[in-house]
């Protein structure tokens, strides 16, 4: 943007000139915004911007005129774009900082909470499993008891 103001300060040194009145000449009609989504955020994007400017007389005004509002509808834009980019970086943002809470619910929260969950389970599973093989063997065992002790009654 300096650049354009520099380019604008060598071309048309004469707006110095405080005599010289070119206010009310442009004024922003319309700015067309629309959204774009990206990675799930709906960021605004300028799309255009109309200007309604002033009838002036070409043969009655200073010969620079032209190129003054060609400028200043340039700066225009380019301001409302910096304010476009700044409104998406605000955006963006407050994503991030709601993503990166997420992240430290995860680490430091969720995960470490399912790890010992985990432990409890596979201590759980391995107390059943053993508690299951004793079942078994008393079992088994009580079958022979049963066995034998038919096969002395014959």
């Amino acid at each position: 943007m300096s650049d354009k103001l520099s380019l604008v300060e060598k071309q048309l040194p004469m707006l110095v000139n405080k005599d010289i009145s070119v206010d009310d000449l442009l004024y922003v009609s319309e700015i067309v915004k629309k959204e774009e989504s990206v990675l799930g955020l709906h960021l605004p994007v300028v799309e255009n911007v109309n200007f309604d400017q002033k009838e002036y007389s070409f043969f009655n005004t200073i010969h620079w005129l032209d190129d003054y509002l060609g400028y200043l509808k340039d700066y225009i834009i380019l301001k409302l774009q910096l304010e476009n980019q700044k409104e998406r970086l605000k955006i963006i943002s407050k994503a991030v900082l709601k993503i990166t809470q997420r992240v430290n619910l995860f680490e430091k929260v969720l995960i470490p909470t399912a790890g010992d969950n985990i432990k409890k389970i596979k201590i759980a599973i391995s107390d059943d499993e053993r508690s299951a093989v004793v079942r078994s063997k008393l079992a088994k065992a009580m079958h022979e008891k049963q066995h034998i002790e038919e096969s002395q009654k014959k």
